[in-house]
Formats: structure tokens, C-alpha cells, sequence
């Protein structure tokens, strides 16, 4: 319940997920798997519920990357979701984080510092650039 009520208050919510989404069909194929058009749906749904209980100004970041490789498959697989991000974005005002577009720009210089711990989970040097990223994002729109 304390959560509803930050969230009925709040000036501005940014929202990061579909990470996992894509994760899941790698590594757990044999699990129930959100695909992008359930994920749109699902999606719309938590924004209208954001919409109808606050006026927070709504941001939404890509997905990252899955490996630190521009053309690894579930690289390959984000841009569907990161698609849909952008499709949404507009029917809700919302700003768009791009993140997996500055983790591929990274990537693509082909740095030899690592982003993440494991192909997923930031490491500080990931953190940084996530955080630079929205930052600059969000600054842009204001």
C-alpha cells in the first residue's frame, strides 16, 4: 500500500524493463516467454494504471544488452522491445532513455572495458553510463 501512495505522488516515474523478457528466452527457453506484442500489451497496461493514479512525468529506458556483443542474439532480440519502447513512448508523452543505443555506440568503439558482470548486470563503469545516458536524456526533454 506505501508504494501507491509514492507513486500517486511522485513527479516523475522511470520505468526500466524487457531485459529479462529476452534473458528468459536464452537461458530458460522451456519457460513462459513474453514476447513483444504481450509485452506491449502488458506494457500500455501498467502506463494507463500510471496515467489514471499520478501526473508524474513518465520516462522510459531501453533495455541494455544481453553480452558484449552488438550481434549476439539477444542483442539481435532487444531491438523488437526497444521498438515497442519507442512506439509507446509517444502515446504516453513519455521520454525515452536510450540506453541500448549508448551500450551498442559503446560496443561498437570496441572498448575493452566491460559493461556488465556477467553479460547483463551492470558493473560500475555500466552504472556510469547508464546513469550519463538517462541524464542526458531526461535533461534534454526538460
Amino acid at each position: 500500500m506505501a508504494g501507491r501512495c509514492l507513486i500517486a505522488s511522485a513527479d516523475w516515474l522511470s520505468i526500466s524493463i524487457g531485459i529479462n523478457d529476452v534473458w528468459r528466452q536464452l537461458d530458460n527457453p522451456e519457460m513462459e516467454q513474453v514476447y513483444p506484442d504481450r509485452f506491449k500489451e502488458v506494457y500500455i497496461h501498467l502506463l494507463n494504471e500510471v496515467k489514471a493514479k499520478t501526473n508524474a512525468k513518465i520516462i522510459l529506458m531501453e533495455p541494455t544488452i544481453i553480452e558484449e556483443d552488438v550481434n549476439a542474439k539477444g542483442n539481435q532480440l532487444l531491438k523488437a522491445y526497444v521498438q515497442v519502447i519507442h512506439e509507446i513512448s509517444q502515446q504516453f508523452e513519455a521520454i525515452v532513455v536510450p540506453t541500448h543505443q549508448s551500450f551498442c555506440r559503446y560496443l561498437e568503439n570496441e572498448s575493452k572495458k566491460k559493461l556488465t558482470t556477467d553479460g547483463v548486470h551492470m558493473n560500475s563503469l555500466g552504472n556510469l553510463l547508464m546513469a550519463q545516458t538517462w541524464l542526458d536524456a531526461v535533461l534534454s526533454n526538460k
